[in-house]
């Protein structure tokens, strides 16, 4: 399908039309007369292995311009869909502004079921590298983060580091180096800016 359907250009200038893990499969339809070949390949999909599109678990989303009053297969259009972790919509910046939102609450999410943990300051900065920021990485990939989600995140890393503790060391203490006393908290808005 990839060869096939129109899809979309990349950043690398390749054409995607398809993005599949497992069984969860996204095709990226940009031109009404691709739909032809789509059922077409569905069709013959179906009767060479016996599977079965289920219509039901099917959804459509309109981007930009696209006109819902075209028929996608009997598929019904909706307004937002998750695909691979990532909130979609209409739009590139309403997309973004969700996907943030709901990443921004799995990190608090995240950060309060191992907070009951005994952790030390050092064990807790590491989960923090290895779990919550591989959440924010994986995103900001994708979309932009703006200053106030960067903020947000922040606030719920500072929360899991020091919640209940009365001294709390500067948190630019925390992302010195170790000869320099520090614990190699890596600074989110920074490593964003020069990464991404």
């Amino acid at each position: 399908m990839d060869q096939t359907l129109t899809g979309i250009r990349t950043g690398r200038g390749t054409r995607k039309a398809v993005v599949a893990y497992a069984d969860d499969i996204t095709l990226l339809v940009t031109d009404p007369k691709d739909i032809p070949a789509l059922a077409e390949t569905l069709r013959r999909y179906e009767k060479a292995t016996g599977a079965c599109l289920n219509i039901r678990k099917s959804k459509a989303m309109a981007a930009g311009s696209w006109n819902t009053t075209i028929n996608m297969m009997d598929i019904p259009y909706c307004t937002e869909m998750t695909i691979l972790g990532f909130q979609f919509s209409s739009t590139v910046s309403q997309s973004g502004k969700s996907t943030w939102m709901k990443v921004t609450g799995q990190v608090k999410a995240m950060a309060k079921e191992v907070y009951g943990r005994d952790l030390c300051l050092t064990q807790h900065i590491q989960y923090v590298h290895a779990f919550l920021f591989a959440k924010i990485w994986h995103i900001a990939q994708i979309f932009p983060v703006s200053k106030e989600q960067i903020r947000q995140l922040v606030m719920a890393i500072v929360w899991f580091i020091w919640k209940g503790t009365i001294f709390q060391v500067p948190l630019s203490t925390l992302q010195c180096r170790r000869q320099d006393s520090g614990l190699e908290l890596l600074d989110i808005e920074a490593k964003y800016e020069h990464y991404f």
